[in-house]
């Protein structure tokens, strides 16, 4: 589904930190910027991947504990993450 808004949307670059081994459609299980689409952006991935990874892992392991995040805005290594762990925004500089 992202790939599709993104393909619709024509955004020009995608930058991303974390693979998704399981299914990411980016570089990981399949490229579907690859196929033949009428858009193909720019990747460029792996960007702080380490930090990336954790935040989405820290995340996902509290909430499949069932704890309520206390602050599911916070902020942590310049990534903010909304209320459903998708990754917003990340401050590169």
């Amino acid at each position: 589904m992202c790939c599709g808004a993104i393909i619709n949307s024509r955004i020009e670059r995608v930058i991303f930190g974390a693979f998704d081994s399981k299914s990411g459609s980016v570089e990981s299980i399949i490229n579907m910027f690859d196929l033949p689409f009428n858009h193909k952006p720019k990747i460029v991935s792996g960007i702080m991947q380490k930090e990336c990874s954790e935040i989405l892992s820290d995340f996902f392991t509290e909430l499949r504990k069932g704890l309520k995040i206390k602050n599911p805005d916070f902020t942590r290594s310049g990534f903010r993450l909304n209320y459903s762990g998708f990754l917003l925004k990340a401050a590169l500089i």
